[in-house]
């Protein structure tokens, strides 16, 4: 493999092919490095001798996984702080309701126990959600360290989505 290159040159070459250029490329990029001309053929069989593909895609495996990683992240915080901001606005309907009811200044005292209500629901709606995403998320979690077979972990993470869609459409109906 180094007989007509240094290895320096080799290692050049595959963190080009690493970044996705094609065999013309890196050879075009490896002539004009070294002045001396090196085919993509040549290239090819640096990068079937040092299995560079199997560590491309290792490499993408490892970046899409980070990606996906930090966007649950994302999605975790975004979803926390909705449902805080729901709880507070039905915690506040039914606040309003009893404070209206203490201060009987309400002409229909139906109405603020009809707010307390809906607040109430509201809220343990709300609360519910959550406790059923999170046991979702941990569920998932225990599965994912126990499980090592890519297709079966991909079948049960699409059965646990179908679950949390059934979960959300069940409580987020009437």
């Amino acid at each position: 493999m180094g007989k007509r290159y240094r290895m320096e040159t080799i290692a050049a070459a595959k963190e080009l092919y690493l970044q996705r250029q094609s065999f013309r490329d890196v050879a075009r990029e490896i002539s004009s490095q070294t002045g001396r001309k090196a085919s993509p053929g040549l290239i090819f069989r640096w990068a079937e001798k040092g299995r560079w593909e199997g560590v491309r895609d290792a490499l993408e495996q490892r970046a899409l996984a980070k990606v996906a990683e930090q966007t649950a992240e994302l999605r975790e915080k975004a979803m926390a702080d909705t449902v805080r901001n729901q709880v507070a606005a039905y915690r506040s309907l039914w606040e309003r309701g009893l404070d209206e009811l203490r201060d009987m200044e309400i002409t229909r005292p139906s109405d603020a126990i009809a707010m307390v209500d809906k607040g109430v629901k509201g809220e343990r709606e709300i609360l519910s959600n959550a406790v059923t995403r999170q046991f979702l998320v941990d569920v998932a979690v225990i599965i994912k360290a126990e499980v090592h077979n890519k297709d079966a972990l991909l079948k049960i993470g699409q059965r646990l989505v179908e679950l949390g869609i059934k979960y959300n459409l069940k409580f987020n109906v009437g």
